[in-house]
């Protein structure tokens, strides 16, 4: 192992170059005096798979972008092992994710804080949203207009957005202009994380603009195995790096923004967790707290795929169209390449006495398996609904 001696301190270490870990060596390194370094397992967000919006079917799954973490079998659906897609590269998940854009709904930052979260009611967050987004349209008291985080509507949709927004509004549901805006309830197209039809990741957003100030290092392909403490304080962490392992240390603070499954296996490995679990793989308590690596919690999601007569992007992608659509995008960023999974997305309550909206559903033109292997698209045209 490298010694620390040998090695520079900085001020502020960040564990993972996801959406947290991107925004915070951004912010915190906009200030000279602060040094910051972002250490990320995965390599640099250059692949086309993150960049063109459609090919997300080749990123999740793919073990150079993705974790390709794998839940426990499930008894209630025959034994069937879920794949939890995760981002393994800058950027993290949102390099690989579906890229709709969805702040919550106002009701329940303010649930928080009246729970105790003091500084998370809907008042108290707004000014970050508006802060850290560029959206050309909606309501300026609500948006953003000149942040790192460029957002927009979906620049190509398919027909039948059309038909799931009418069907909507045929059964009592209003069109919402902005559903990040004053009022989430409504059916809306889609607000996505692209610029004129490329995918805008974190990473995008605030690593690329800065990532040559003098007081910010970037490691890529670094894998942190355990934080460093003297005694009960963190000190700094452990890297393998180009195969060397490397002690860097932390003049203030170690930031861990590693993601919901990868921070609290690193506190757990570096002793932080409840000491029985640790000590039945002999990891030596920092500290006893029990609720790390518990209490995970993910909304499920119940899709419907229907076969239709019309053209879905599912038979473009597996049609020699294919060279058609991305030589659109290459020229004009428009087209089925620029597809995000959902082109309409709605709102609602579930029933009618529910105070606020409590169900999302979102319409995709096409169909497609989400399995161990990945993203399966089918061979015939067929549309895709979740709830």
């Amino acid at each position: 192992m490298i010694a620390s001696p040998d090695l520079p301190a900085w001020d502020y270490v960040v564990i993972g170059a996801g959406s947290a870990g991107c925004a915070l060596a951004g912010r915190l390194s906009e200030n000279p005096a602060n040094r910051v370094l972002l250490v990320e397992a995965g390599g640099w967000d250059f692949s086309p798979y993150i960049h063109i919006p459609a090919a997300i079917i080749k990123a999740v799954g793919n073990p150079k972008l993705d974790w390709c973490y794998l839940a426990e079998p499930d008894p209630t659906r025959g034994g069937k092992i879920d794949l939890w897609p995760a981002g393994r590269v800058m950027g993290g998940g949102s390099s690989i994710n579906g890229m709709l854009y969805v702040r919550g709904a106002a009701h329940d930052f303010d649930a928080w804080a009246a729970q105790g979260c003091d500084g998370w009611s809907a008042a108290d967050v707004l000014p970050v949203f508006k802060r850290m987004e560029t959206f050309t349209g909606g309501n300026s008291r609500v948006r953003g207009q000149d942040g790192p985080l460029h957002v927009s509507y979906l620049r190509s949709r398919h027909p039948l957005a059309d038909v799931f927004i009418d069907a909507a509004q045929e059964r009592g549901l209003a069109r919402n202009p902005d559903y990040n805006g004053s009022d989430q309830e409504g059916v809306s197209l889609p607000q996505v994380t692209q610029k004129t039809g490329r995918r805008f990741s974190a990473a995008q957003a605030y690593i690329w603009p800065v990532r040559n100030r003098p007081n910010l290092e970037i490691w890529t392909n670094a894998q942190c195995l355990r934080l460093a403490f003297d005694g009960k304080r963190c000190t700094g962490a452990r890297v393998r790096r180009g195969g060397a392992e490397i002690e860097v240390q932390a003049r203030r603070e170690v930031i861990v923004s590693a993601g919901a499954i990868a921070s609290p296996k690193l506190l757990m490995l570096s002793g932080i967790g409840p000491a029985a679990d640790l000590a039945r793989h002999g990891i030596a308590p920092v500290a006893d707290l029990k609720g790390v690596g518990a209490n995970l919690r993910e909304h499920a999601e119940g899709m419907v795929s229907v076969d239709v007569r019309e053209r879905t992007y599912n038979v473009e992608i597996n049609s020699p169209r294919i060279a058609l659509h991305l030589l659109n995008w290459l020229l004009f960023r428009r087209g089925p390449a620029t597809s995000p999974y959902p082109h309409a997305v709605a709102f609602f309550r579930s029933t009618p006495d529910k105070p606020k909206p409590d169900t999302q559903a979102m319409l995709g033109p096409y169909a497609f398996s989400f399995s161990e292997a990945g993203i399966v698209p089918y061979l015939k045209p067929a549309v895709s609904a979740a709830v």
